[in-house]
Order: C-alpha cells, then structure tokens, then sequence
C-alpha cells in the first residue's frame, strides 16, 4: 500500500494565518512567480479565505537557493560565518556582503545549490500576479508593470 501524506504549501498556510489567526480582511500578496501561482490556484479553486486578497505583487526572480546547502557552501568556501552575511547580490559575479568586506565568487559556483523546480521555470516576471516590480540597473532604478486591469487601477491611485 502506498501511504502519501499531502502538505500545506507554505503560501497558503501563511495566508490562512494572516486571515484566520490575525482577522485580515483585506490584503495584498508579495511573492516571487512560484508563490503567486499558489495563490492563483486558492483564488481558482475559490478557497474561502481568498475573498481577503485584494491585490497580488509579483516579484522578477531567476532563482531560489537551498539556503541550508548554500550557506554550508559559503561557510566553507569563504570562512565565512553565515550569521554575519548582511546581504546578498547577484550580478556579473555572486556578491556575499559581510559587515567589513565583500566576497565575489563566480555565479557558476552557487548554481548546484538552486532549487530544481527553478531549472525548469519558465516565469521570471509573475505573468499571474496583477502588478510586478523589480529593481534593475542603474542601482536604485525600480521597474514596475500592471498585468492586468486590477494592477492598473491600483497603479493609477498611487500615481
């Protein structure tokens, strides 16, 4: 007999939380494209709590790390304490920024710790979310793009 244990995407377990547990209304989703599909699969199959959601915010991604196996690498590859890394950029070169110094190793060596699942994704944008933002060159330059009716309405209240 083959036992199968389904999970609770974490999207939708948040999501519940927020509506459930904190009486969230009204709120507006942020997520890379894999976690806006998620909440566009809730809104199809029209789970009750999705009446909260007023506006989706997808974010550009090319890639999420298995973070544990990543910083094992880093650590080890960079004598680097994982707690100490304030922040990360990925560009020409992988950025690892620490409170004194900045570490670049080549993009090639992070690959082997990306999720499979990105390997085969074809959604760098979030087609499914309703206004999608993304930080591009020249630093602090921020891109933003209504996907459909909902996002346009919203961008024209903010402008």
């Amino acid at each position: 007999m083959i036992r199968r244990r389904q999970q609770v995407h974490p999207v939708a377990k948040a999501f519940g939380n927020a509506v459930r547990n904190y009486g969230k209304a009204k709120i507006a989703f942020v997520g890379v494209p894999h976690q806006v599909l998620a909440i566009r699969k809730l809104e199809a199959w029209e789970h009750k709590i999705m009446s909260s959601l007023q506006v989706t915010i997808g974010l550009f991604c090319l890639w999420i790390f298995s973070l544990d196996n990543l910083l094992g690498y880093l650590s080890a590859r960079l004598d680097v304490d994982p707690h100490k890394i304030v922040r990360i950029d990925l560009a020409d070169t992988y950025k690892i920024y620490t409170e004194g110094k900045v570490y670049e190793i080549p993009i090639s060596e992070v690959m082997p710790y990306v999720m499979n699942k990105c390997r085969t994704c074809m959604d760098f944008t979030s087609e499914l979310a309703d206004i999608c933002w993304w930080r591009w060159p020249p630093p602090g330059m921020v891109r933003r793009h209504n996907k459909n009716r909902e996002g346009r309405g919203i961008l024209q209240e903010l402008s």
